[in-house]
């Protein structure tokens, strides 16, 4: 899968991806975590983000995971190896 498909495909199947980044060896993806009501961090996103983060771990696609505040968003990045690209499962 090429950087076009995969940001296509990603931005498709998870509707809070906000920005795909590709490094040589590596992708950011940064994922709105934002609760729409309180402005805080949404304990559910920040699990489900977790958890994915957790699988890309056991198949050794995980590099890193972090949250951070971007102005009024709470976000998480997952910086991932890039041979992600190859999984068909996100």
């Amino acid at each position: 899968m090429d950087k076009d498909e995969f940001v296509e495909k990603i931005t498709k199947d998870q509707e809070n991806v906000i920005h795909v980044e590709f490094d040589e060896n590596e992708v950011d993806i940064v994922y709105d975590v934002t609760d729409p009501e309180t402005g805080e961090y949404d304990p559910l996103v920040v699990i489900d983000t977790a958890n994915m983060a957790y699988e890309h771990k056991i198949n050794n696609k995980l590099i890193s995971m972090n949250f951070f505040e971007d102005e009024n968003l709470r976000c998480a990045r997952l910086c991932l190896k890039n041979d992600v690209m190859d999984d068909l499962i996100l």
